[in-house]
């Protein structure tokens, strides 16, 4: 899924003239646990809330697809994104040595227990 940044100021999936995309995401679900596989928002849309709409739909796909779990990795040195993620109830679980490369930068695993109970009538409010 992405969004684009229209000149209307719309935002929708996909891109069309004049449309940039300014965040994107998307997920794997195999046997009841899903696996946020990359979400990115433009520097320029940080703190509008973008993360935290396109990890919503992410979590309802995972609702959709009847995963009971979600995981995700995310650099150890992006904190803001770590903040992000505990807002919606992932907790660290454990530590991938090495996983980006280049730069040799550690990730740090992260779970949700219910993705469901995540998005089901909660405000996350913007990111920070």
């Amino acid at each position: 899924m992405s969004a684009t940044d229209e000149p209307t100021g719309a935002g929708a999936s996909g891109a069309g003239p004049g449309s940039r995309i300014v965040g994107y995401a998307g997920l794997a679900a195999i046997d009841g646990t899903g696996d946020v596989q990359t979400i990115a928002v433009a520097y320029d849309h940080w703190g509008t809330g973008l993360g935290a709409r396109l990890l919503t739909e992410l979590l309802t796909t995972a609702t959709a697809f009847e995963c009971r779990e979600v995981l995700l990795e995310v650099r150890v040195d992006n904190t803001r994104a770590q903040r992000l993620y505990e807002r919606f109830g992932f907790e660290p679980v454990g530590v991938r040595r090495g996983y980006y490369q280049p730069g040799n930068v550690d990730a740090l695993v992260m779970r949700l227990t219910d993705p469901d109970s995540a998005v089901r009538g909660t405000t996350h409010g913007p990111e920070s």
